[in-house]
C-alpha cells in the first residue's frame, strides 16, 4: 500500500515472493500475491516460486500458487517443469 516494489529483483534474480517461499511463509506468499506479486518471475537458473516450493516440499504454498494460476509449464535453464522436481 506505501508503493514497495514487489517484483523487484536481486542480482541472483530474487524476489520477495521467491525469498518468502523458500523461507516457507505461507501468509507472505499469499500477501504478496493479494497485492499483485509476480509469481511467475524466474531467477536467474529460470526458477519461479512454486519450483523453490516444489523442491522443499512446501505443500501449503504450491497449493497457494496453484489458486493464484501461477505457470506450472515454465522450463528453468535446464529444461525441467516443478513438476520435474516433485517427481525427483
Amino acid at each position: 500500500d506505501k508503493g514497495a516494489q514487489l517484483n523487484l529483483q536481486n542480482k541472483q534474480g530474487l524476489s520477495a515472493i521467491h525469498i518468502a517461499t523458500k523461507e516457507n511463509q505461507k501468509e507472505m506468499v499469499q500477501l504478496l500475491i493479494q497485492k499483485g506479486a509476480n509469481a511467475n518471475l524466474q531467477d536467474i537458473h529460470g526458477q519461479s516460486a512454486i519450483f523453490y516450493a516444489c523442491q522443499a516440499g512446501h505443500a501449503d504454498i504450491v497449493h497457494v500458487l496453484l489458486q493464484s494460476k501461477c505457470e506450472v509449464n515454465l522450463q528453468d535453464k535446464n529444461g525441467d517443469t516443478p513438476i520435474h522436481l516433485v517427481i525427483r
